[in-house]
């Protein structure tokens, strides 16, 4: 007897190995794919405006990496003794405008480089509803706290979506054509839109993909909500606030994409990394004792092996980090 509609994913044919480049932009599910890339030491960009959920933000982030937009003050606005970017997340806002001006433009400048070494580029859609800012027409990233009579809040349709989707793919590919482009839509439900308005607007965003992306052979879809609702359809694998998925659904919508788009080869590779993560969440009872110096002896010999077995994986923090 059944009790859940598990979700079946074809293997892709172009598998990711450990020595792809990969660059994710959007939601907070693009910074969870970001951790656990970087937890098992790929070559990761994680969300260089900061974390972005509509269409119009991700291609606007995208077309100022490519431009290589330089921020000035100018370009800021100013709200709770903080400097704001009408284009950025908050984590770029700072009390003072030169400094939130030097980290957007190092960010950017950053991204362009990697950009131009990037193998895959995932991203994670999260809402089809926008805020435009009223005065100046700019749809937002983010409102920063400012009064909402300020913005217009509205949902994209599927054309103007599908407009963004295409636009996004028609830069990326123009600049990288090699790229390969991974979209998925958050599994976080928005439930301050309300229940009808959030399923409304993934449901328009996930038409729009599968509309534009269906024939392009180098654009895949990775159904990351789908899962979330028809495969862990019950509250325990939701945190308290009962939207975003806690850490267990999250491991296992992030296993079933490495099932799905990693090589048996670099599936290899990650349980070995992990031997060394579990080693690292090792807590000595008895710090800088010849017990601790014989268990990190150990790892270093470990390391030193995988240093040759992969070459092309960068161990240089899990060495300083066993270092006697």
């Amino acid at each position: 007897m059944k009790f859940r509609t598990e979700i079946q994913i074809d293997k892709y044919k172009y598998p990711i190995e450990h020595h792809n480049s990969i660059a994710t932009i959007g939601s907070c599910f693009a910074e969870n794919i970001a951790e656990y890339l970087r937890r098992f030491r790929f070559n990761t960009l994680a969300n260089p405006f900061g974390i972005l959920y509509n269409p119009v933000s991700i291609f606007n982030a995208l077309s100022m990496i490519h431009s290589v937009k330089e921020f000035s003050k100018k370009d800021l606005v100013s709200q709770d003794d903080l400097w704001h970017s009408w284009f950025h997340h908050g984590s770029f806002s700072h009390p003072n405008a030169e400094q939130c001006v030097l980290k957007i433009n190092d960010q950017i400048k950053r991204a362009k480089s990697f950009m131009e070494i990037c193998d895959y580029l995932i991203i994670t859609y999260g809402t089809a509803f926008v805020f435009e800012h009223i005065d100046s027409g700019i749809i937002v990233s983010n409102c920063h706290k400012i009064p909402s009579s300020q913005f217009r809040r509205y949902r994209l349709s599927v054309g103007e979506i599908e407009s963004n989707i295409s636009k996004t793919i028609e830069l990326v590919k123009s600049l990288y054509p090699s790229i390969k482009i991974i979209f998925s839509v958050s599994p976080i439900r928005h439930l301050k839109d309300g229940m009808v308005d959030n399923q409304l607007s993934k449901s328009s965003l996930i038409l729009a993909l599968h509309n534009t992306i269906k024939d392009d052979e180098s654009c895949f879809y990775f159904p990351s909500y789908e899962i979330m609702m028809d495969d862990l359809r019950d509250y325990r694998f939701y945190e308290s606030n009962l939207t975003h998925p806690n850490q267990m659904a999250i491991d296992y919508i992030l296993n079933k994409f490495s099932e799905t788009w990693f090589s048996e080869k670099c599936l290899s590779t990650i349980r070995d990394i992990e031997k060394l993560n579990q080693a690292r969440a090792h807590k000595s009872l008895f710090p800088g004792s010849d017990k601790d110096k014989e268990f990190k002896y150990m790892q270093l010999e470990h390391i030193e092996k995988y240093k040759i077995k992969y070459p092309h994986i960068d161990f240089s923090d899990d060495l300083k980090y066993f270092k006697i």
